[in-house]
């Protein structure tokens, strides 16, 4: 449901290129993977494996703390919006349905 917290049990991962972070393991669609958490956010989202391929120099496999999202059919970006942070960083991203598990319970 939408505004609830998720708890999550977390590790302190070395993620290249960023540094050490704070990641939390969930499984969307039945993939694994550990999420970067940004305690500074109240939105939720993946990293899009298609995406991540076309703009990183590096095989994937080089960030094995991180999972990134794969579609499990076709994944076609609607409306994009931007996020901006106080860095001035940015993340476009697009709404996706998928299931969330957490511990085995579809959230």
């Amino acid at each position: 449901t939408e505004g609830q917290t998720l708890t999550l049990e977390t590790t302190y991962g070395n993620v290249p290129g960023y540094g050490y972070a704070l990641l939390g393991e969930i499984e969307v669609d039945g993939q694994t993977m550990h999420a970067l958490i940004d305690t500074g956010t109240s939105a939720f989202f993946l990293v899009w494996d298609y995406w991540f391929r076309a703009t990183h120099y590096l095989p994937i496999c080089n960030y094995p703390n991180i999972g990134y999202y794969k579609c499990p059919g076709s994944c076609v970006p609607s409306t994009i919006s931007t996020i901006t942070y106080v860095d001035q960083t940015t993340v476009d991203i697009f709404e996706h349905q998928g299931t969330l598990q957490h511990r085995g319970a579809i959230i």
